[in-house]
């Protein structure tokens, strides 16, 4: 029998988060954010002149949402 695969609310609830307005909220993701602007600037790469507001996920690996890899933030 196959395993169920494991969902983004359970990756989110194994980080100690309720929902993803909560990760949004924490220290976590903010300090991934800042990280993402500092390697990569704060220029929005859809027009390239303003300012970025937002970091987006490209995938939700557990590895990028604890913020050991910023390789599918963007």
């Amino acid at each position: 029998m196959a395993e169920k695969p494991i969902t983004f609310r359970d990756k989110l609830k194994h980080l100690g988060f309720h929902d993803y307005a909560d990760y949004q909220r924490s220290k976590l993701w903010k300090s991934i954010r800042l990280r993402v602007f500092g390697l990569r600037g704060t220029v929005c790469l859809c027009c390239k002149t303003a300012p970025a507001r937002v970091v987006h996920h490209t995938e939700y690996s557990l590895a990028t949402l604890q913020g050991l890899t910023i390789d599918t933030l963007q």
